[in-house]
């Protein structure tokens, strides 16, 4: 039979954007960082997609050498948000942060620089 259903087949589905919080650990070191991914997940309820977006956290933990020898550690955390989103819409909003400074003026440059080298470089940089 050619026409049977794929586990590929995602049409009945709704997407959802799950953030997925790790916390990494480098050797002894006493300072925190943590790392936040943004996931596009497809499931057929939102209930689905966090046990989903709960899998891809357990699966990339793990413990690896660095450049400098030491161990780094990733721990999933949790996941700190789940939306569910509308794709038909072009144009749809994704994700948005809203940043607080003293400083507008860095902050604006800082902005323009990053957007300046991924125009030049036909690459985006984050952070």
């Amino acid at each position: 039979m050619t026409n049977e259903k794929s586990n590929t087949d995602i049409s009945s589905e709704n997407w959802y954007l799950a953030k997925i919080v790790f916390r990494i650990i480098i050797g002894n070191s006493s300072d925190s960082q943590f790392d936040i991914q943004y996931r596009l997940i497809s499931a057929i309820n939102i209930e689905r997609a966090m046990e989903k977006a709960e899998a891809i956290g357990y699966k990339m933990e793990g413990i690896f050498l660095n450049v400098q020898q030491e161990n780094v550690s990733w721990k999933f955390i949790d996941i700190s948000g789940i939306h569910q989103l509308d794709l038909s819409v072009d144009g749809s909003e994704l994700y948005a942060e809203t940043y607080e400074t003293k400083d507008p003026d860095n902050y604006i440059d800082t902005v323009c620089m990053r957007a300046k080298a991924c125009r030049e470089s036909g690459n985006f940089v984050s952070r």
